[in-house]
């Protein structure tokens, strides 16, 4: 696992992702498959989106309501990321098996970013703060890991195609 505190060193290296800014949906709405087509639920029932121009760089973000959210993915993924005010920590967690623990993430004030990467496929991300005031400006996740049977059949196709000739000079 190789973490981020910085957008762009992540950005660098991460690959393609799913962007979430919660200004999608209108303010105070309670999240849950909202952002199913992305695949991604909000699964806690206490996520809420809220608007406050003081720590979020669109007015908008997610409330962890009870100081944590909870994450579950439609395919196993290998990035994370968030921007955010305060702090927080992140688990990750694959077909019910913590595979992570963070350290703190951020320090007062807003602009903070935590990035993950992960070697290992997570389907599932509890994100917390035990001080209290979870919030969550932008959400990043992806990309998808492809799974047994695309590899297979990235491989056969391979195999399959003519390969290059040289020219004779």
């Amino acid at each position: 696992m190789t973490t981020y505190e910085n957008r762009a060193a992540w950005e660098a290296v991460t690959g393609p992702y799913s962007t979430i800014t919660f200004t999608e949906l209108p303010p105070l709405t309670w999240l849950s498959d909202q952002y199913a087509p992305l695949g991604v639920r909000f699964t806690d029932g206490s996520d809420q989106i809220i608007h406050n121009v003081n720590i979020f760089s669109d007015n908008r973000g997610l409330n962890g309501a009870f100081d944590e959210s909870t994450l579950e993915f439609d395919t196993p993924m290998t990035t994370l990321a968030m921007d955010f005010p305060g702090h927080l920590h992140v688990k990750l967690y694959n077909e019910g098996t913590l595979i992570f623990s963070s350290f703190e993430f951020g320090q007062s004030g807003t602009g903070n970013f935590a990035g993950l990467i992960s070697t290992q496929p997570f389907d599932e991300a509890f994100i917390y703060d035990p001080g209290g005031g979870l919030f969550v400006d932008n959400l990043y996740f992806g990309p998808p890991v492809p799974g047994p049977g695309a590899l297979m059949a990235l491989a056969i196709s391979a195999t399959l195609l003519p390969g290059r000739r040289r020219r004779a000079r």
